[in-house]
């Protein structure tokens, strides 16, 4: 993380606090889902799905990217609130998109649904995460 700051120019001082702000995030954004939700996991209810998106999709990216914004002003490479949206909605949009189906599958929740699931559902699955993968690609390049 503080390498991806380096290579995008934001320089020394600003790369270990970023980096620090971004693991900070993850750490925050699983201990109020677990505090929120104590049986998370596997996402089998729509309260599960609506708990991990309204605390770790939503509520954390939001307060975090005050900080992460604040690091990118302080480097003097963008203005603040600017920073703060383009901060807030790649991070909601990737913890969104992405957390759950990572989730699942460090979690070996994947592997077990692949032996016991018929074909059909599984090319359907696969489909699904490629059509999210590609409009993520040309989303965001």
């Amino acid at each position: 993380m503080a390498l991806s700051s380096l290579v995008f120019g934001l320089g020394w001082k600003v790369a270990m606090p970023l980096a620090i702000t971004n693991v900070g995030e993850a750490f925050a954004a699983a201990w109020m889902v677990r505090r929120a939700y104590p049986r998370f996991g596997q996402f089998l209810s729509a309260r599960e799905i609506l708990w991990f998106v309204a605390v770790a999709g939503i509520a954390v990216p939001l307060v975090v990217a005050f900080v992460g914004a604040l690091f990118v002003h302080i480097a003097g490479r963008a203005p603040y609130w600017t920073t703060w949206r383009d901060w807030f909605t790649a991070h909601a949009v990737g913890v969104i998109a992405f957390g759950p189906p990572m989730i699942l599958l460090l979690g070996g929740y994947i592997n077990r649904w692949m032996k016991r699931v018929d074909r059909i559902r599984a090319i359907e699955a696969w489909a699904i995460m490629l059509a999210v993968c590609a409009v993520a690609t040309v989303t965001f390049g």
